[in-house]
């Protein structure tokens, strides 16, 4: 038998919750120096019956912002899938209240046509009020790239 050893049986988390955009959106990096983070612009759907002390970002519509107190360690994991319309890098990274996460950059490179899946994930101290973010860079050009899905998860880690 597999002993949980994050939460007891039957127990659920303090906080939880996750957000998704399914439907394609261009992020334009027009006057965006090359290889600069900024926010994605897209506005993800809060999956509403899993959240529990969690809403949709409110300074970055891609995001999650905890709403329940107390200080608890949590895991956020983001996904993000992007198509360029010529072969580019594009890298992203999760910012913790507006500050990039240096360490949690994923960068891929991508032909035309083909499917870019990035992936990062970084455990953190959250807050209440305290919100996680996806940003992403073009570090090719100032081109365009199609978002086209991507998803976000954030859950307490720790058992206070």
């Amino acid at each position: 038998m597999i002993k949980n050893t994050i939460f007891k049986v039957n127990e659920k988390p303090k906080f939880l919750g996750q957000c998704s955009k399914m439907d394609s959106a261009t992020i334009d990096f027009a006057g965006v120096t090359v290889g600069d983070y900024i926010s994605t612009g897209v506005t993800a759907n809060l999956d509403a019956p899993t959240a529990h002390g969690v809403v949709l970002g409110t300074t970055d519509a891609f995001g999650l912002k905890k709403t329940s107190p107390s200080s608890r360690l949590a895991l956020v994991i983001a996904t993000v899938d992007v198509s360029p319309e010529q072969k580019k890098t594009v890298g992203i990274k999760l910012a913790f209240n507006g500050t990039e996460i240096d360490e949690s950059e994923c960068r891929v490179t991508v032909s035309q046509q083909d499917i870019g899946k990035l992936h990062s994930m970084w455990i953190l101290e959250m807050d209440e009020g305290d919100e996680v973010s996806v940003l992403i860079a073009n570090h090719t050009n100032q081109g365009e790239i199609d978002f086209g899905r991507g998803r976000m998860t954030l859950t307490a880690v720790d058992n206070n």
